[in-house]
């Protein structure tokens, strides 16, 4: 009998401690960090008031959340630079937990593949684990803007009419992309923590310089998505107009921010078209929006030529000049291609090129469109260009051997650290980078 009430005693301190200590407990130490284009900056200097959200991964991409981690509640560090977090003692997917760090005015650090589970009595005062999570900044960012038109409201395969409501519509791309490694996106964090707050501005200056009209809206671009805006001009000369549309990131998420730009140099009549020829050119665009150098970009422009004569429109091919100059404004690309008819007198059609990058930096590219076979005197031209970024590759991943010591690229050349590592010199103690293991 003793035996057996010994059992039972031992029996019911297990359960009870399986109770006191049925969660796991994870450190976080939260460190302030900087994006760059290749990638990000660690540092030592402490970030507080970080938040936390969990959810439960509903498939393998976390791409929904079957349910919410701490009855979903968002955890606070508080005045301190670290948190610990509980998880279940038993696994509630096999997909894992994501979790969720983030801060108002920073960028936010994400987590999947969480799988903790068990029990680990005393780690509710001394976690056993902890991990480093770097809340950052962007050291730059840059909302490429494209897409830009400029159109008569009333017979959009005309020019604009002077006295008649033109349209000028552009789209703006999200300065940061959605990073993962979680596809889900908690509705909660969408519009202050996974958008950027960006400015649009468009001016139309007249052929003297003048500006004839301005107009700045602000828009919020959830991350890796773009907005249209649109603008309502009425013009009252008839003239030639440059219209400039850019952007510019006012987000407290990046820390500096470069104006990008989209143009269009177009004319106003003072009536319909009659006895010339004339060429209309939207929406010019490039891809991928995050290139880099040796990345092959496409760029897409739609166009119309038509002859007007005696009240009627006739189709013409159009002419098309693509050049591409980089940030010292000197050409790099160029290329003339006779482009078809299109098919109607009112149909646009898209013009697509293909180029491989061969520089870094901020491009500018320009196409320039006029009416072929015009036996007008008039033959009116339309140019459109946007600015074009091209990001750096570091050292470390672009597949070359900058340091000429026969490896390329991490891990194989021993003076990368990682694939953002910008230089593949050896510049480090050298007995930890010379590939040998020195202490066996």
């Amino acid at each position: 009998m003793k035996l057996r009430k010994l059992s039972m005693i031992l029996f019911l301190l297990l359960i009870s401690t399986g109770f006191t200590s049925a969660v796991r407990y994870i450190e976080y130490d939260f460190r302030y960090g900087e994006l760059f284009s290749g990638g990000y900056t660690k540092t030592d200097i402490p970030l507080a008031s970080v938040n936390a959200a969990g959810y439960v991964c509903g498939d393998s991409e976390c791409s929904f959340a079957s349910s919410e981690l701490w009855g979903g509640d968002i955890m606070n560090s508080g005045n301190k630079d670290e948190i610990v977090l509980a998880y279940p003692t038993h696994l509630q997917s096999q997909n894992g937990y994501g979790v969720f760090f983030y801060k108002p005015g920073y960028i936010t650090w994400e987590q999947g593949g969480i799988k903790w589970s068990g029990m680990e009595p005393g780690e509710q005062n001394s976690p056993k684990f902890s991990n480093t999570v770097y809340i950052t900044k962007a050291q730059m960012c840059r909302a490429q803007i494209d897409e830009f038109s400029v159109l008569n409201t009333d017979k959009p395969n005309i020019p604009v009419i002077m006295n008649v409501s033109a349209s000028l519509d552009a789209a703006t791309h999200a300065a940061l992309g959605h990073a993962g490694p979680i596809d889900y996106v908690p509705d909660p964090l969408k519009g202050k923590y996974y958008s950027v707050n960006t400015s649009v501005e468009l001016n139309i200056y007249d052929s003297a310089g003048h500006v004839v009209y301005n107009n700045i809206t602000d828009v919020l671009i959830e991350f890796s998505g773009k907005e249209r805006t649109s603008f309502k001009w009425v013009p009252n000369e008839a003239d030639e107009y440059f219209a400039v549309v850019s952007s510019y990131v006012t987000d407290k998420k990046c820390l500096e921010s470069e104006v990008m730009e989209a143009t269009k140099e177009f004319n106003v009549l003072e009536e319909e078209p009659e006895g010339m020829c004339y060429t209309l050119l939207n929406n010019l665009t490039a891809l991928p929006i995050f290139a880099q150098k040796g990345d092959k970009i496409g760029i897409d422009v739609e166009k119309l030529s038509n002859l007007a004569f005696k009240g009627n429109l006739y189709p013409l091919p159009t002419w098309l000049d693509l050049e591409i100059y980089n940030e010292n404004f000197q050409l790099i690309h160029a290329e003339t291609r006779l482009a078809d008819a299109n098919p109607d007198n009112t149909g646009f059609i898209k013009e697509s090129f293909e180029w491989e990058s061969t520089a870094e930096g901020m491009l500018t590219i320009i196409i320039y469109a006029i009416a072929d076979d015009c036996p007008f005197k008039d033959n009116l031209e339309e140019i459109e260009s946007i600015n074009y970024h091209i990001y750096h590759v570091p050292e470390c991943s672009d597949g070359a051997d900058n340091d000429a010591d026969g490896y390329i690229d991490y891990p194989d050349d021993f003076g990368c650290s990682s694939e953002d590592d910008d230089s593949e010199a050896n510049d480090g103690d050298f007995q930890c980078n010379d590939g040998i293991d020195n202490d066996n």
